[in-house]
This record gives C-alpha cells, sequence and structure tokens, in this order.
C-alpha cells in the first residue's frame, strides 16, 4: 500500500526555558537546538516507507531544509518555491510541555498544477497547511483521488474555513487529533466528540489524551492506556502516535493494536 505525505517541513528552532516569558520581560534559554520539524516532515519520518510532498522554499532556512531533508529515509518530492522558507520557534518548559511561534513560509505554499498525475492509496493532510487559503487546492486534490485519506486537524482547527472542513469530512477520512482538537472541532466533550465525527465520516476517530491514553471510535470505544513516562520534551509525540496509526492502518491492522503501537512510539520518540 502506498502512502503519500502531503505537508510541510519546516525548520525548528527549539529553546528550553524555565518558564514561558513574560510581556517585556527577559527570560535566559537553557539549551537550544536546530532540526527539521513540521507535522508532514515528523509523520513521514516515523514511517519511512511512503512519498513526503513538501515544498522547499529559499533564504536561511530554506538552505538548512535542503541540506537535511534529502538524507531522510522516504521517498520525496519537494518543488522549489522563490519564497523564503520558514521557521517554528518552540518554547520548551521544564515539565517537556511546548508552545510554538510559527512563522509560514515557502513550505506552506502548494500549487494545484503540482497534483496532475500523483496517486496513492493513502493520503495524509493535516490542518495547519489549510490554514493558508491557496491550500484550498488540497482539497481539490483529494475530492479528485480515490485514495483513503488520513487528516489531522491539529490545533488551529478552529481558524480553519468551515467549508474546507465540511469538504474533507465528506470525503470519509480517518481522523487523529487530541482531546482539545477534538472538542474545539465539535464544541462537546471528546467522547461525545470521537461519536458525532465517526457518525459524519462512518470511519475511525482517534484521540490522544496525554498521560490518560488514546481513544478509538469505530462504532465502540476503544482505549488504551499510556506508558508513562518523564518527558523533558514532548515536542513531536502527536505526529510520532499520527504516522503510526496510518502506517498500520496501511497494513490494515485491527485499531486495538494500532493504538497500543501508536502509544508505545511516541513514548519512546520523547524518552
Amino acid at each position: 500500500m502506498s502512502i503519500l505525505v502531503i505537508g510541510s517541513t519546516c525548520v525548528d528552532l527549539r529553546l528550553h526555558v524555565d518558564a514561558l516569558p513574560q510581556r517585556a520581560g527577559d527570560q535566559a534559554v537553557r539549551k537550544r537546538t536546530i532540526q527539521l520539524g513540521g507535522c508532514a516532515y515528523n509523520v513521514a519520518s516515523v514511517i519511512e516507507d511512503c512519498t513526503l510532498f513538501s515544498p522547499i522554499g529559499t533564504g536561511l532556512f530554506g538552505n538548512f531544509v535542503k541540506e537535511h531533508l534529502f538524507s531522510a529515509p522516504f521517498g520525496l518530492i519537494s518543488p522549489t518555491v522563490e519564497e523564503e522558507n520558514g521557521i517554528c520557534v518552540c518554547l520548551i518548559e521544564p515539565d517537556g510541555q511546548r508552545t510554538f511561534l510559527s512563522a509560514h513560509g515557502a513550505e506552506y505554499h502548494f500549487r494545484p498544477e503540482w497534483f496532475d498525475k500523483l496517486e496513492a492509496d493513502w493520503i495524509y493532510i493535516c490542518g495547519i497547511d489549510l490554514e493558508e487559503k491557496q491550500n484550498a487546492c488540497l482539497v481539490d486534490v483529494l475530492e479528485d483521488s480515490s485514495a483513503q485519506i488520513f487528516f489531522a486537524p491539529g490545533p488551529r482547527v478552529a481558524h480553519l474555513d468551515p467549508t474546507l472542513v465540511k469538504r474533507l469530512l465528506a470525503l470519509r477520512p480517518v481522523l487523529h487529533m487530541n482531546r482539545e482538537e477534538a472538542e474545539a472541532m465539535t464544541g462537546r466533550p471528546s467522547d461525545e466528540a470521537m461519536k458525532d465525527l465517526w457518525e459524519k465520516t462512518g470511519r475511525p476517530v482517534i484521540v490522544t489524551d496525554g498521560d490518560k491514553g488514546a481513544y478509538a471510535y469505530d462504532g465502540c470505544l476503544i482505549k488504551e492506556p499510556s506508558i508513562p513516562i518523564k518527558s523533558k520534551d514532548v515536542t513531536g509525540a502527536g505526529d510520532t502516535h499520527a504516522g503510526i496509526c496510518l502506517k498500520l492502518l496501511a497494513e490494515d491492522r485491527d485499531l486495538r493494536p494500532i493504538i497500543k503501537a501508536a502509544n508505545a512510539a511516541a513514548a519512546e520518540a520523547i524518552r
């Protein structure tokens, strides 16, 4: 089964701080790292046997992406865009919680003509890419495809065009999100949100809930506990979970072992 992961690759600047800065404050950074990031890149890195479709821009951050992306363990389609690549500043607190400041650039700008001959059995798409108005073309691509869709709405689902979300749900995607995202997407508690979304799609709805574990709803509720772990940085845990879920769904595995494996992979990724 072929998997196409569509979305952004950016530079993650991770700054470990004792606390989030206050307005007009002066916050010291205990540690800093710079690496590739972006939801789609993270998901593709977990799956490996897939193709990542991700534009690359210019400038300092675009050069960093070019230098590191082409050694990644997956197939790559990377149109060059004559616009600067963006960056995500990740503020990491001592308990591992992260806060993002994202500057979108070329990596979020897709063009419909790029997708004329793309085929896949499964296609991953993330809600954060749909914030950019020009990326409504991605929903057009999905509507013209016979692929099964794996949709991760993301933390800014409330900022998405409701019409695009409605069109996406009509394509019966598998949904993957955390509890807060499920509640923001539906305005209902997470258990009701899962059932509501399942009634719209008829496909599995997967919801993560931190140290409380993860859930899947496909007509009945499945719960798998999380693996206790103390992490110094939880960045990318959700993407790892999503990537494992997609990989095993494409292999036609059952939901319960899928969720269990995804929980284990997410815990290992942030160890």
